[in-house]
């Protein structure tokens, strides 16, 4: 859905060693970077609610967003990340859980070295609406309640201490009063996705992911993957539901924000004023017609560098 705001305004408070150019562990301008909430699975109404909580610090709705950033090298502020993670569900444990309600919706790495920091972005499950992704047969757990919980958490790569939480950690009554409506899938181990992406990324078909995933699972060649597999909380091949799933990540992979129509994505990449902007698109595309009315079609013309050469 668009986001029909014109200013997005985010202040950071920048210290002197900042305004020196010191390298310090948070550097005001990432702290200022707003959190990746379009990125969420969310009907119109939930668009709405979590745009407005954004753009009003949270003033209008039950509870408020949170921002926590902690210091890596101490131990007591790092007892106090961890402490919250326990709080919000988010400890290893119940991370992989099979009946954990939580799902990463977005991922970044950013930084080099001993600076590297991946920051993961997930929603609660009883916040996503199968209907408006055309699922007939809702596969989550729990049921729709039209929650709007989510957290951002930020990780130091180099060292796996915690660097920053924020987000809306409120769960609506309907989601605190949910009970497990289905048995929960079994998730796919992520070094699974992370073959099959890179398989993807090479032009790979779904056929040829499907025969590595099989020699791969057979070979037991997959990072972590255990001799006994009644002891582990993950399964290792991919099932025809995970395909889905896969395209979607890889979509986010790539840049393509699947819960927007496709021509506001490419709207979005030749922005010159968007964050998403796409320098090298934009010098390829030479005819882009956007949709005006419901029943038009958008028109883009593309002719790459090498398309050129070869004319």
């Amino acid at each position: 859905m668009p986001n029909t705001s014109k200013f997005h305004v985010r202040i950071a408070n920048v210290s002197m060693e900042e305004a020196r150019g010191d390298k310090v562990k948070l550097i005001s301008r990432r702290t200022a970077v707003e959190t990746p909430w379009r990125q969420l699975d969310l009907t119109k109404d939930q668009w709405t609610l979590v745009q407005s909580l954004y753009e009003q610090q949270g003033l209008s709705l039950d509870g408020t967003l949170q921002d926590h950033v902690f210091v890596e090298e101490d131990d007591a502020s790092q007892l106090e990340a961890v402490s919250l993670l326990a709080s919000l569900s988010f400890d290893i444990a119940s991370l992989e859980d099979i009946g954990c309600r939580w799902s990463e919706k977005w991922g970044q790495v950013r930084g080099k070295g001993s600076g590297e920091q991946e920051r993961s972005l997930y929603q609660c499950d009883c916040g996503r609406d199968h209907t408006q992704f055309a699922a007939l047969k809702r596969q989550t757990a729990v049921d729709f309640t039209g929650c709007l919980a989510h957290v951002e958490v930020t990780m130091s790569v180099h060292t796996q201490r915690v660097v920053r939480i924020r987000g809306f950690f409120s769960h609506n009554e309907g989601c605190r009063a949910a009970v497990l409506k289905r048995m929960p899938q079994i998730p796919l181990h992520p070094s699974v996705y992370k073959v099959a992406l890179a398989q993807l990324k090479d032009g790979a078909s779904l056929s040829a992911i499907q025969a590595k995933n099989r020699d791969l699972f057979h070979s037991r060649g997959y990072l972590e993957q255990p001799a006994d597999l009644q002891t582990s909380p993950y399964q290792w091949m991919l099932l025809p539901h995970d395909t889905r799933t896969l395209y979607r990540q890889y979509s986010r992979f790539v840049g393509v924000n699947v819960t927007m129509r496709e021509e506001i994505n490419i709207d979005d990449w030749l922005d010159p004023n968007s964050p998403n902007y796409n320098h090298t698109l934009a010098e390829a595309v030479f005819h882009y017609a956007p949709r005006a009315e419901a029943n038009e079609r958008f028109e883009v013309c593309i002719a790459t560098k090498e398309m050129k050469e070869a004319a």
